[in-house]
């Protein structure tokens, strides 16, 4: 194995880890990978980077199952391969990723929704006041034309999004 697979190899187990640590899975980034399918055109609409990093971490993916199944005289990854896994890592962490950016996204458009409601009705509910608020900062998040479409589809997918937890967590 040359020394740039080894080292894509060990940051790809790394970046797998972390992933399977948030869903709880030994497939971290095939799961992480799920959930971007599963949330694919809501995430197209709210985060500039989805389709590139979608398409990337399935490209990533493979690479890591060429060097880990095949042997091979020359090197398999590249150094952009390599450069993404550490970078997605690190926006894991720093909570740039795609799927947390979507779902910051989902909850202002939620806040939006309730600021709206409460200005056209003058109804405040008691459940507004537990939930925290976020304030998209990132670049990466789109401003909808549509709030309402964007809270359907909000609603649609949080309901995708607890089913496929539930799926996860309790039927192992």
């Amino acid at each position: 194995m040359h020394s740039a697979d080894n080292e894509f190899f060990e940051q790809y187990k790394r970046l797998d880890k972390l992933c399977g640590e948030i869903y709880s899975c030994r497939e971290g980034v095939g799961s992480y990978i799920d959930d971007m399918e599963s949330e694919y055109v809501a995430g197209l609409r709210c985060v500039n980077t989805w389709a590139h990093d979608f398409k990337m971490l399935k490209h990533v993916r493979w690479v890591r199952n060429k060097i880990a199944h095949e042997t091979s005289r020359y090197q398999i990854c590249e150094d952009s391969d390599i450069d993404f896994v550490y970078d997605f890592y690190d926006r894991i962490y720093d909570g740039g990723d795609p799927i947390t950016l979507l779902e910051k996204a989902k909850k202002e458009a939620e806040q939006q929704q309730r600021e709206y409601r409460k200005k056209q009705t003058g109804v405040t509910y008691a459940h507004e006041y537990a939930e925290p608020e976020y304030k998209s900062t990132s670049k990466n998040a789109k401003k909808s034309g549509c709030s309402g479409c964007l809270v359907f589809t909000a609603l649609v997918s949080a309901a995708v999004l607890a089913g496929l937890i539930y799926l996860v967590l309790f039927l192992k």
